[in-house]
């Protein structure tokens, strides 16, 4: 508009003059010109206004009771082809798409747990059905039917969760059966069973224990059945050999435990009887410390039999018997010997191992005092100079009138009698000792008195010790030891003070 008023005012238009030294034109005719020239433009401008206000605030007035009127024919179709372009219309869709997607997630992830546990080996009819209605549900979903899509899912979902539920309940009956079968002897089923359990719990112990024990059950009876064989023909340790490898491959095994057990045993009573026999024939042949050695082999054997111990006590018996007897002999030989100490240490070895023998006890009591009485006699006959001892003198007399009366003296009992009397007669007669000297020496014989100074001397003194001192001004002292033996020689001595005494 602006554009056409400034392009009047520059180009002219017919009726209108832009000659300034013309005379003027009224206001209101000029406006009256422009209108007349102008209206087409006016109206044009009014239609656009007008169709604009109806389109902004009309229109939409008017479309939405139509868009909802579903009573119209007219309309109907219309409506069909905005729904499906509407986003709140597939926003649902999408959500049930989702929702329907989910389920089958979670229907393959059960899917895919079952088939890892051979779900086809054990429960193959229930898992087809499964299968057959996720399958169904495929056909929905491409439909776009999600709903009921979603529907057979979750049908397909608690079927597989149910047969999942069941794995342990199935997994033990599987377990069993196998282990029926390992018992029954039947390795080829019970690796099938058991293999089928390992399927439903691949780290379960039990079930990996019986499957290995049923890899070597074929071995294991072969081994058994050598070993039967073996042990009827007496080859004990041979048997005892296989029994064992078939242990070694199957430790659970309580058919080859069984059988092992009775091997061990057969041979213990092999053994035990074995020890016993050679007892009874050493005892036979009076051998009793071989014959107490196999009875001890035979308890050791078999530590809950009583034989044994009762064998062993009977050679023992046996044994200190044999030994008293011998010691017996052994004593009454020392006995004849009048070897009596002996004789008496060997009674009272007697009696340490059998204190209720009385012929021990007596033959003890007899040979200690015949070994006392024996003992004084010799002292009296190896110190006779003792008995010049008055006291001593008459324990010596009392001493040989008590061995006068023993009855039955051997010949070394009547020498030291004779001994004895010999010594009691002399001890008491006087033996000469001749003293010799210079005249110069003072002479003291103690246990008699001072003899003085002399040149020589003669003394008859009882059998005995005595000690001679001489002594001198100016010399040193001489001293002597002698002894009068009963029965004896003249005894010369010499006493002199011969070794000066120097001063400083």
């Amino acid at each position: 508009m602006i554009d056409s008023q400034q392009s009047d005012k520059t180009t002219p238009v017919q009726g209108i003059s832009f000659a300034f030294d013309q005379q003027s034109t009224p206001a209101s005719e000029i406006a009256t010109n422009w209108l007349s020239r102008s209206y087409l433009i006016l109206i044009l401008l009014g239609l656009t206004l007008g169709v604009l206000y109806w389109v902004l605030m009309v229109l939409p007035n008017t479309l939405e009771p139509k868009a909802v009127d579903t009573l119209s024919p007219v309309i109907t179709a219309k409506p069909v082809k905005l729904l499906e372009q509407s986003p709140w219309h597939d926003a649902q869709l999408a959500k049930h798409r989702r929702a329907a997607q989910d389920v089958l997630s979670q229907v393959l992830e059960k899917q895919n747990v079952l088939e890892h546990k051979h779900i086809k080996e054990w429960a193959p009819g229930p898992f087809a059905s499964a299968i057959a209605m996720a399958e169904a549900g495929d056909g929905f979903y491409r439909a776009q039917q999600f709903g009921q899509a979603m529907q057979s899912y979750q049908g397909a979902l608690t079927q597989l969760s149910a047969l999942e539920d069941r794995v342990t309940e199935v997994f033990a009956g599987y377990l069993l059966a196998g282990q029926e079968a390992l018992a029954a002897h039947n390795s080829q089923q019970a690796k099938q069973q058991l293999t089928i359990a390992l399927y439903l719990k691949p780290n379960d112990g039990e079930a990996s224990l019986a499957f290995d024990r049923a890899l070597v059950l074929d071995q294991v009876m072969a081994l058994s059945k050598a070993g039967n064989i073996l042990r009827d023909e007496m080859q004990l340790e041979a048997a005892k050999d296989k029994f064992s490898q078939a242990l070694s491959l199957d430790q659970q095994s309580d058919l080859v435990k069984q059988r092992l057990t009775e091997i061990n045993e057969t041979i213990k009573q092999r053994d035990y009887s074995a020890a016993m026999s050679k007892g009874y024939n050493y005892i036979n042949n009076n051998q009793l410390v071989q014959a107490i050695s196999a009875f001890g082999m035979a308890q050791k054997i078999l530590p809950q039999a009583t034989a044994p111990q009762q064998a062993i006590s009977q050679s023992k018996n046996l044994q200190t018997e044999h030994k008293i007897t011998l010691l017996m002999a052994r004593a009454r030989a020392l006995e004849k010997k009048e070897q009596w100490r002996g004789a008496q240490q060997l009674y009272q070895q007697i009696l340490q191992l059998d204190n209720s023998l009385m012929a021990a006890k007596l033959g003890k009591i007899s040979s200690g005092a015949r070994a006392m009485q024996q003992q004084q006699l010799n002292r009296i006959i190896d110190q006779p100079l003792r008995l010049a001892n008055n006291k001593v003198y008459r324990q010596a007399q009392k001493t040989y009138a008590n061995a006068l009366k023993t009855k039955l003296p051997g010949t070394h009992l009547s020498k030291q009698i004779s001994q004895v009397k010999d010594i009691l007669s002399q001890v008491r007669l006087p033996v000469a000792l001749r003293i010799e000297s210079d005249s110069h020496t003072d002479i003291t014989l103690f246990r008699f008195g001072k003899l003085g100074n002399f040149r020589v001397k003669e003394l008859q003194l009882n059998p005995g010790s005595y000690t001679i001192v001489g002594s001198r001004d100016g010399y040193r002292d001489v001293r002597q030891q002698i002894t009068l033996n009963p029965n004896g020689q003249l005894m010369t001595i010499v006493v002199r003070c011969e070794q000066k005494v120097t001063n400083g």
